[in-house]
């Protein structure tokens, strides 16, 4: 869900600069009932079908210009059906081979091996990592751990919040739960459950929903950036292996304290962190704040008209 929650950022950044644009999107009906409450132009496709020419009609029946691809890895295939049509092709953190043919490559969430990042022009760096624009109304800074929040994902592919939350049993802490429309171990969650576990199911704002707690346990996405740059440090447990980097990143930068690859989690690991974390609260929060942007679809924005 992460890069569905990205893409309506940029959209509604280009609505405001006045530009036609819309977001393509599986049938995947969690994430068109979004687009729909946020009232988002989309169409839809199985973006996953490299031999079906859906590329072509959505070019042609839109006049697409600029094309702008959020997907974890795309195909070679698939970006020469979109160049062949004189079209500017741009992606966010491509590991595909796709990337090759790239006009604009921005990859704010690749932090290790650089200088393998395929494009005709790489952008790295967190000035490109595009964040909500809620957080500016909902920063303060943290000075004690009383509130913990745990939220790993729109879907938790595998599960984590369950093992994570048997784990704060063990350790003794209580915590607040929120999962997302995708999530689909609530089943076993809700075995786990007692008074000192509540859960929050699809909240409006997770950025408002951040400023009630004062640490959140999350997995490595775009998720523990926005975290800090409202002022809430994180617990950061990786749910796939490219976010170990993100975590190790954010551990680096003194805003949030990486535990592991959540097939490595361990009791002991998971409360090292926390004890980490709770105290250094004040500084990790401060950090957060002061080190992580809020400009990038600005930013993006001047480079995209820059293409040529």
């Amino acid at each position: 869900m992460g890069h569905l929650y990205r893409s309506m950022v940029l959209y509604k950044y280009l609505k405001s600069r006045g530009e036609d644009c819309l977001i393509v999107v599986n049938n995947h009906k969690p994430s068109l009932r979004i687009l729909d409450n946020a009232d988002i132009c989309y169409e839809i496709a199985n973006v996953d079908d490299i031999d079906n020419d859906w590329e072509s009609r959505i070019i042609q029946n839109n006049n697409i210009k600029f094309w702008i691809n959020d997907r974890l890895e795309t195909t070679l295939k698939h970006a020469n059906k979109v160049k062949r049509h004189d079209v500017s092709l741009i992606s966010f953190d491509d590991y595909g081979e796709g990337a090759k043919l790239t006009d604009l490559h921005f990859a704010p969430l690749i932090f290790t091996d650089v200088k393998d990042i395929k494009g005709h022009n790489v952008l790295t760096g967190v000035n490109y990592l595009l964040l909500s624009d809620e957080i500016i109304n909902f920063r303060r800074l943290r000075t004690s751990v009383s509130k913990i929040l745990v939220t790993l994902g729109g879907s938790d592919t595998h599960g984590v919040t369950v093992s994570v939350l048997k784990l704060l049993k063990e350790i003794g802490l209580s915590a607040t739960v929120c999962v997302g429309p995708s999530f689909e171990h609530y089943q076993e969650l809700e075995m786990e459950l007692n008074d000192n576990y509540k859960v929050i199911f699809n909240a409006p704002s997770i950025i408002e929903t951040f400023y009630d707690y004062d640490l959140l346990i999350s997995g490595g996405g775009v998720t523990p950036f926005e975290a800090n740059a409202s002022g809430l440090p994180c617990v950061i447990i990786a749910n796939e292996e490219f976010e170990v980097q993100i975590g190790k990143y954010l551990d680096k930068n003194n805003s949030s304290v990486f535990t592991d690859y959540h097939k490595n989690l361990s009791c002991k690991k998971l409360e090292y962190s926390l004890n980490r974390a709770k105290e250094n609260i004040d500084s990790m929060s401060r950090i957060g704040i002061e080190s992580i942007p809020l400009d990038a679809a600005e930013n993006i924005y001047n480079e995209i008209k820059n293409v040529q």
